[in-house]
């Protein structure tokens, strides 16, 4: 069994994230696809504790753009269909 195969065994699909969870992604780069464990939610750039984005998770869609805190993610790194 591979090691993607032995990642895989101790994964469940959960529906409901919060902050400071690791989540099981799917990148790709260079062609290659691998399976990666990241760390759920936004840490601002100029945040010196990472206990300041257990904060943010009420942010409001209609100002996230203009927010400082949401600005820059918003602009570069937001999902896109």
């Amino acid at each position: 069994m591979d090691g993607l195969h032995r990642s895989l065994r101790n994964l469940w699909p959960r529906y409901n994230l919060a902050p400071d969870q690791d989540i099981a992604v799917f990148r790709t780069a260079s062609g290659e696809h691998r399976l990666v464990m990241l760390r759920w939610g936004l840490l601002p750039a100029w945040a010196r504790c990472p206990a300041i984005g257990h904060s943010l998770i009420d942010a409001r869609s209609e100002t996230a753009a203009e927010k400082p805190s949401f600005r820059a993610a918003w602009q570069q790194r937001r999902c896109q269909p």
